[in-house]
């Protein structure tokens, strides 16, 4: 009887060491947890699509960097940033790492870390052009700039709803309105002042 039980406590032990072990094994092949990453693609220095189609920049490396040091990987999606937010509380990214401006309105429908940037905007005028700051945002003339940025929300709120002569081009991406800046199809574009020295 004593045997018996004995060697029932050793299969008892050896099973659940075989277990633990077994689990150790299972837990140790599964995949690692992947990320989405929202990127803005054509915010140059943070994020952006290089020549090869690849997602570059200082936010992107930094979050490799973090997924690397935390054992995740991550993907980056290029995302249209006036429908970033919305793409994330969709549940399509999980995060946003690509110079995305506190606001309080955002701030109500996102949670944001701790800022490790400060940026301001900067008004951009043709070479040729006697406009300045207060020019540039009055007078009849037109500013270009990109779609769902805090800078085309406060053109809006605070220069047009306020009655000021100026009229707002909004663009897919910054890009697009310097290319229309050169091509005089509006008179200034407004924009972060990190890219507009890139």
């Amino acid at each position: 009887m004593k045997r018996n039980k004995s060697t029932l406590i050793n299969i008892i032990l050896i099973l659940t060491f075989a277990l633990l072990i077994g689990g150790i094994v299972i837990g140790q092949a599964q995949e690692k947890k992947v990320y989405i990453n929202g990127i803005d693609p054509d915010f140059p220095p943070f994020a952006y699509v290089d020549k090869d189609g690849n997602p570059a920049g200082f936010d992107v490396e930094a979050v490799d960097w973090i997924a690397q040091e935390m054992g995740f990987e991550v993907k980056h999606q290029p995302t249209a940033w006036d429908t970033i937010i919305p793409t994330l509380n969709a549940n399509k990214i999980d995060f946003i790492a690509s110079g995305l401006s506190f606001t309080e309105e955002r701030a109500k429908v996102i949670t944001y870390t701790k800022s490790y940037w400060e940026h301001k905007w900067s008004l951009v005028v043709r070479k040729d052009s006697d406009l300045n700051i207060v020019t540039g945002l009055s007078m009849g003339h037109t500013v270009g700039t990109q779609r769902g940025t805090t800078g085309a929300n406060w053109i809006e709120d605070n220069l047009i709803n306020k009655g000021v002569d100026l009229k707002m081009k909004v663009y897919d991406t910054f890009t697009l309105a310097v290319e229309d800046l050169l091509n005089g199809r509006v008179d200034s574009a407004v924009q972060d002042d990190t890219m507009v020295k890139e």
